[in-house]
């Protein structure tokens, strides 16, 4: 449906009824509403009526001229007859700008504008000088208004003097002065916001007993042109990933992002290892280091100096076949043991020493060397006795890292595990950190039985007793 037309273009029956309350009837008591009726007929551009049609008309009321400050607006919804004529009461709308009983219609000339909206927008159909009806016109011409006055003195019934003096009124005309108490009214009427709507881009919020107030909200827009009006069809429908491409889907079609320079590795490197306490740290290139806590690998020794060397026990051979063991410092004589050289086996000056090969077997002796070929393509061992083994390592090289940090580390008595992001986890045999390594062979020293307690003795330490 197209617009309505410009005013020109419109029949609009204006009937225009202004109630005033200009005197007060004894005789008679009157209500005056402070309302305009008004009815008009919506045409189209191209003649029609707009018959049984919904639409919105804005009033407006300007004063002094058509352009002149707008002192009153309001809004209506209404819906049109089988002819296309409307009606509605001015002052009986939703107030958009001041209420209507505000308008000082005796002070100068006011204009009335009206906008139509049926669907496209409001559209401005012009604006009219307000004038009076023959009825008002009359008024001007009552000069005596029968109404019972003693003394027929106009003067004597204006209120010439209105004072607030702490919570009293006072009200004085030409019969004196009338008081009122006031401070039985609360100084808050509690009010409550009763609605808000939204029409076009003009918020209306209304007050419980008070005057509405719009607030323009156009400045909150995009500015995006919407062609269609759908707020349905600008929603993202479907998000997938397809290899490096990445597609979007909304009610304009499909949209690709290519995402393939965002691949790569960092070739990551073990960069250190610290160990502080009994927690070891391991660092990891352009990744987070990773904590083990290593006290469970303690043997549960007591070593008040934190001195390695002074734990250490050392044999000799002195004074012919005599074996002694230090100890701390101290030496112990041990049983006399008798040494014979044999095959294979020289002793000389208390140094035993091992001259031969029990066997002749060259494939059990150990590895004396091992390393690299020129090409890092092969590790070569030295077995001894001129026999080498070449093992292949040329598929370890170091190409192929998927960046991968360390995810976790875990301790199993003695051993290590290390687990590393999208890899095999490898262990560690860790038995070598205890530092009870180095035992002194203790031999056991004795049993007794006394009743049902056997108490067993253990050489260079604490006897121990089983019930």
């Amino acid at each position: 449906m197209k617009p309505i037309s410009k005013f020109p273009r419109i029949l609009l029956l204006l009937i225009v009824c202004f109630f005033m309350n200009l005197f007060s009837f004894k005789a008679q008591n009157s209500i005056v509403p402070d309302k305009i009726n008004y009815q008009a007929i919506a045409h189209s551009s191209n003649g029609q009526t707009l018959n049984n049609q919904t639409i919105d008309v804005l009033i407006g009321i300007h004063s002094q001229s058509s352009s002149g400050t707008l002192v009153y607006q309001e809004e209506h919804n209404v819906t049109t007859n089988d002819y296309g004529l409307f009606t509605l009461s001015i002052g009986d709308g939703t107030p958009l700008l001041n209420p209507f009983n505000s308008i000082g219609w005796e002070d100068q000339n006011y204009y009335l504008n009206v906008q139509v909206d049926n669907g496209f927008g409001y559209e401005d159909l012009g604006s009219q000088q307000l004038v009076t009806v023959p009825y008002a016109l009359h008024a001007r011409t009552v000069e005596v208004d029968n109404v019972d006055d003693d003394d027929n003195d106009p003067a004597n019934e204006y209120n010439i003097n209105v004072t607030l003096n702490g919570d009293t009124l006072q009200i004085t005309d030409g019969g004196g002065t009338q008081s009122v108490d006031l401070s039985s009214i609360s100084s808050s009427d509690n009010q409550n916001l009763t609605g808000a709507t939204l029409s076009g881009t003009n918020l209306t919020i209304d007050i419980e007993d008070g005057n509405s107030t719009s607030v323009d909200l156009s400045s909150l827009q995009d500015g995006v042109d919407d062609a269609d009006n759908d707020p349905a069809n600008e929603f993202n429908t479907n998000v997938s990933l397809n290899g490096d491409t990445l597609q979007i889907t909304d009610g304009g079609g499909t949209q690709s992002i290519d995402l393939s320079n965002l691949s790569g590795s960092d070739n990551q490197n073990l960069t250190g290892a610290t160990l502080s306490g009994t927690n070891l740290t391991i660092d990891i290139e352009n990744g987070n280091s990773t904590s083990v806590d290593l006290s469970t690998l303690q043997d549960g020794v007591d070593d008040a100096d934190n001195n390695p060397t002074n734990e250490l026990q050392t044999l000799s051979l002195l004074s012919g076949n005599t074996l002694y063991l230090s100890v701390s410092g101290d030496s112990v004589v041990l049983p006399s043991i008798s040494f014979i050289a044999g095959a294979g086996i020289d002793i000389n000056s208390g140094i035993i020493s091992n001259t031969g090969d029990g066997d002749n077997d060259p494939n059990n002796e150990l590895i004396s060397n091992a390393a690299l070929s020129p090409s890092n393509d092969f590790l070569i061992i030295d077995e001894g006795s001129g026999n080498f083994t070449s093992i292949d390592v040329s598929d370890l090289n170091n190409s192929g890292t998927d960046n991968q940090d360390l995810i976790g580390a875990s301790l199993s008595g003695t051993n290590l595990t290390i687990d590393i992001e999208n890899g095999s986890s490898t262990t560690v045999d860790l038995s070598s950190l205890q530092d009870g390594v180095g035992t002194d062979d203790q031999n056991l020293t004795g049993a007794t039985l006394s009743g049902n307690n056997l108490t067993i003795g253990i050489e260079s330490g604490s006897s121990a007793t089983v019930d």
